[in-house]
């Protein structure tokens, strides 16, 4: 799941319940491949068995509440991740994934607060450093943030995220052939996420490249449309598509 292969995870998954078919949280995470396979219900119908097996199932609010904010389900989506942490508040992926929630929702200050709150019940958490670097960009604040993705690279060189907050630290600086660089080794690591692809489109815009920005950015609004989530994000890659055609 991690490397961006939905499917290669939910033929693991459904392996694990062949064998154990009460493996609670194994339907959370399965709920989550669907999702990213565009299954909507059928991710719902495994989240809801999740916690009829298990009440308490952490990953099941937290992945749930997250998809929910995604989806613009933004009170119950916070909801559940409220319920999440208050089953594991030692637990930084919590914290981690809701200031990824409010990030998406433009309240950057609080997403910062949330990825404090990450670090400090885990100060080795790569993905809170990568998510916080982004943010602060996204708060012009390209020093802190660029410091913070590259924390984040010397703790998981694998990070996508990071890489993606490079690149979107080389766009302001127009420097588009290392932005393109960052954001294609980000879709290498993981294929399945939209905004790599968007990166690498701004990136070919920058470089002059028109077809190569047209494939990539239809590739972004492909993802983003397959997990529904048709937030601003979206709308920036649809208003470039136009742009170019």
């Amino acid at each position: 799941m991690q490397y961006g292969d939905p499917t290669e995870a939910l033929q693991s998954i459904n392996k694990a319940l062949a064998i154990d078919p009460n493996l609670g949280d194994a339907y959370a995470v399965r709920a989550v491949a669907k999702y990213l396979l565009g299954e909507r219900q059928a991710s719902d119908a495994d989240f809801d068995r999740t916690l009829r097996l298990n009440a308490n199932s952490f990953l099941a609010y937290i992945y749930r509440g997250f998809i929910k904010v995604v989806a613009g389900n933004k009170q119950a989506g916070f909801a559940d991740m409220e319920k999440a942490i208050a089953i594991s508040p030692k637990n930084g992926i919590g914290y981690s994934m809701r200031g990824q929630a409010y990030a998406i929702g433009g309240d950057y200050a609080r997403a910062i607060s949330e990825y404090n709150r990450a670090l400090q019940v885990k100060p080795n958490y790569d993905s809170a450093y990568a998510n916080r670097g982004i943010t602060y960009m996204q708060q012009q604040n390209f020093k802190q943030g660029l410091a913070d993705v590259e924390k984040a690279l010397k703790l998981n060189p694998n990070n996508e995220t990071a890489y993606q907050g490079r690149a979107i630290y080389y766009i302001n600086r127009k420097d588009f052939r290392r932005s393109l660089a960052d954001a294609t080794r980000a879709s290498q690591i993981n294929g399945a996420a939209p905004e790599s692809y968007l990166l690498q489109g701004v990136s070919h815009v920058g470089l002059g490249n028109r077809d190569r920005a047209k494939i990539a950015l239809q590739k972004a609004a492909q993802l983003y449309e397959k997990r529904g989530n048709r937030g601003k994000e979206y709308q920036d890659t649809l208003v470039l598509l136009k742009l170019l055609s």
